[in-house]
């Protein structure tokens, strides 16, 4: 059986390891956590965005308010949002 340390270091390897990005955001908005694969892909250091509010990740893509109201809708209402967005990084 394993520690409660044991445990913990195996969630945080599968988390790290993951072959998707993977963000986790509280209940107030507030981005807790994201793995190096959601930093590889979005091309951001998380340490610029982990204890701010989820909203600026999303000035990052071409969301329309809409849309914003309806993902957090279905996140509150399932507790997890699954959700493939396109990002093109504007160069200039």
């Amino acid at each position: 059986m394993l520690t409660k340390y044991e445990y913990k270091e195996n969630l945080g390897n599968i988390f790290e390891l993951f072959s998707s990005g993977l963000i986790f955001i509280n209940d107030k908005g507030i981005l807790l956590d994201m793995n190096s694969y959601a930093e590889k892909i979005l091309d951001i250091n998380k340490d610029d965005y982990v204890g701010n509010h989820a909203n600026d990740l999303c000035e990052m893509f071409s969301v329309s308010d809409e849309e914003k109201k309806f993902l957090v809708k279905k996140l509150k209402k399932e507790g997890y949002l699954e959700n493939h967005m396109e990002y093109q990084p504007i160069v200039g």
